[in-house]
């Protein structure tokens, strides 16, 4: 690739996360593959969500999956993830990061659970897929099956998780 298309840009603000580390990763992957649609599963504040759009092609497109208030409710969810679902519907919690006008015909925000989202339209379609929904065993696999179909087999892609396995979730 020519040095123009080697940039990265980082959204990193310094009292949520994500860390550099993590950030550096997943932008390496998706410049990588020359990836121009992405799909993320779990939102949270959408800093990921920024960063990916921040770093795709000018064609590209990010579509992030979080949970709405009902699928809140009846999602089988452990008492980490819970806490950290509610953190975005909390009386003053922060917007989603890419919520302004420099973003918005880069994102598309999909409200579902993952393990019961109809992906249909999407399967085949995706460059990365990024894993960072529920972090429970049933959660984790559901997701990975979902992501692997979700893959464009025309061209190489990559599936990235967070913190599977972390013993904080």
């Amino acid at each position: 690739p020519a040095p123009a298309d080697r940039l990265a840009t980082f959204v990193l603000p310094t009292d949520r996360t994500p860390k550099l580390l993590e950030t550096a990763v997943l932008v390496a992957l998706l410049k990588a593959v020359d990836a121009r649609r992405v799909l993320e599963i779990g939102t949270l504040w959408g800093l990921q969500t920024l960063n990916l759009a921040a770093n795709l092609p000018p064609d590209g497109h990010v579509w992030t999956l979080d949970l709405g208030d009902d699928d809140l409710v009846r999602a089988r969810l452990d008492d980490r993830d819970r806490a950290i679902a509610g953190l975005t519907r909390a009386a003053g919690a922060p917007a989603r990061a890419f919520d302004d006008e420099r973003w918005r015909d880069r994102v598309t925000k999909l409200t579902g659970d993952s393990t019961r989202f109809d992906f249909g339209a999407l399967h085949g379609a995706m460059n990365l897929v990024y894993v960072d929904g529920g972090h429970n065993a049933r959660t984790v696999a559901a997701d990975t099956r979902q992501a692997f179909a979700l893959l464009d087999p025309a061209r190489p892609g990559v599936v990235a998780w967070h913190d599977d396995g972390n013993p904080h979730h």
